[in-house]
């Protein structure tokens, strides 16, 4: 998916865009948008799967889910791997009975055929007894006007079991008030996602690939709470 402020710098000039997405284990994109694609579908979906391919959501115990349920996207076809090279054991694990490839995303198959995407299976935490998806949560705090980019990690809690921890980075020149931005988050998700803490962050530390370095962000709560 691509953020839409992106998106909205470059359809004025005419360009032919498209949202796509992929994996190693895909050897490159294996699902894409319409080029020209509406701003919703470049937005907020990777679009559809690409020729030979076949693609289903699936729940915690294997069963492929409705549209709008959040789920496990697998995927089968001719260009998927066939396994990692010396682990058997992970190759086995990477693989369902019937030849599909689990990709540990968290998708939603949506009403016109294109997937959303809601995070890695991996960062999905359990507030309570309720699934919090950070994506989700750090889609809705970038929302706020003042607000550049946020993260969001589930840390340990004694009473909820996990909750949210949101380092923010605020956009040039602006102040923002955490109180403030607690009020706001209940206008647009559920009271159990909004995170407990918050910290202010000039920026974050990165990847080689230019991904936010989540491991290096928990180092740095587990170092502050140490």
């Amino acid at each position: 998916m691509t953020p839409e402020d992106l998106i909205k710098q470059y359809q004025p000039i005419g360009a032919k865009l498209a949202t796509i997405y992929g994996l190693s284990e895909t050897c490159g994109i294996i699902s894409h948008s319409a080029l020209g694609a509406n701003l919703d579908i470049m937005a907020n979906t990777i679009g559809k799967p690409i020729e030979d391919a076949e693609w289903r959501i699936c729940g915690a115990g294997g069963e492929t889910l409705e549209v709008g349920k959040v789920g496990e996207l697998q995927i089968k076809g001719p260009h998927i791997l066939s396994g990692y090279f010396n682990k058997p054991e992970a190759s086995a694990d990477a693989m369902t009975e019937d030849g599909f490839f689990r990709t540990g995303d968290l998708c939603t198959l949506r009403d016109d055929g294109n997937v959303e995407f809601s995070g890695r299976l991996k960062e999905m935490f359990k507030s309570g007894a309720y699934n919090v998806y950070p994506l989700e949560v750090e889609r809705a705090i970038e929302s706020h006007e003042q607000v550049a980019m946020a993260v969001v990690i589930g840390i340990p809690d004694d009473l909820y079991q996990e909750v949210g921890f949101a380092f923010i980075k605020p956009k040039p020149g602006q102040d923002i008030a955490v109180p403030e931005l607690k009020a706001f988050l209940r206008t647009q998700i559920a009271n159990y996602k909004i995170p407990k803490r918050f910290k202010l962050v000039d920026d974050f530390p990165t990847l080689p690939n230019t991904k936010v370095d989540k491991r290096a962000l928990k180092k740095i709560l587990e170092e502050s709470n140490g």
